[in-house]
């Protein structure tokens, strides 16, 4: 940050200054659960997006902007972001795109100065394309073009959600595993060695632990059951719900 600021990065707390003299706007804010009404606990709050979508609009004063979504958020958010712009400004002057972060937990800065693949997606639009393209300019600056992978909007959002979602079915079998390794005198370590051994498994998250390690994966495993239930893909909410069930350790043994 020090050796960057002042060249290429600068802070201001002039947000409508800073939203208008620029073309894209990389929207970075987090995406709690519920904590009232419909989904409590499960569905995502995007009353922050929602908000970010009205302050863009009102500092746009009619300009053409590219948003860019940064943080992991559940399928439609994008389309929420539009219906906000929309009834506020022209959302024909609005893109938004999706540019959700894979960096690893212990690993971000060494994921941020040598990324091995990014996600972008738009909607499948002329306009959406263009704008697709300029992001892609922009991060390619620092990011070889060929690890820039493209996809619609959608797509992009649930990529996130599901990606974390297979972590946290990893982590559940691993700790389903330990649960039967404590009845029978086998050791988990070995076991899981060659369980990780084939390459159409892999050997990561195959260690059992307390937790998930982070409220990152639980969250965004609660929203993926919601979105599953409220798209009526009950036993696939089911599943997922399982997944969630077996996320502790201890609580596997003491079943």
């Amino acid at each position: 940050v020090t050796s960057l600021r002042g060249k290429n990065l600068a802070f201001s707390p002039a947000f409508d200054d800073c939203v208008q003299s620029a073309q894209v706007i990389f929207v970075c804010i987090n995406t709690p659960l519920k904590t009232s009404g419909i989904g409590s606990g499960r569905a995502a709050d995007l009353s922050g997006w929602e908000a970010m979508a009205r302050r863009i609009a009102e500092a746009s004063r009619g300009e053409c902007k590219i948003v860019v979504e940064c943080s992991t958020i559940p399928v439609t958010t994008g389309e929420t972001m539009r219906k906000v712009l929309h009834a506020v400004g022209d959302a024909a002057k609005y893109e938004v795109l999706c540019f959700p972060s894979f960096y690893r937990g212990g690993q971000a800065i060494k994921d941020l100065e040598v990324p091995q693949r990014v996600l972008l997606g738009c909607q499948d639009t002329p306009s959406a394309l263009i704008a697709q393209e300029a992001v892609t300019q922009l991060l390619s600056r620092w990011i070889p073009r060929e690890n820039i992978v493209h996809s619609n909007l959608w797509s992009a959002e649930l990529s996130k959600l599901a990606q974390n979602a297979m972590k946290a079915q990893r982590i559940s079998s691993a700790n389903a595993v330990s649960a039967l390794c404590e009845r029978t005198g086998a050791d988990l370590d070995e076991v899981m060695s060659v369980v990780g051994s084939d390459s159409r498994i892999g050997a990561g998250y195959l260690k059992a632990c307390p937790g998930m390690g982070g409220p990152t994966l639980m969250t965004n495993l609660s929203m993926l059951v919601y979105i599953c239930e409220s798209m009526k893909l009950h036993d696939v909410a089911e599943y997922w719900q399982h997944v969630s069930s077996l996320r502790h350790r201890n609580s596997v043994l003491d079943s």
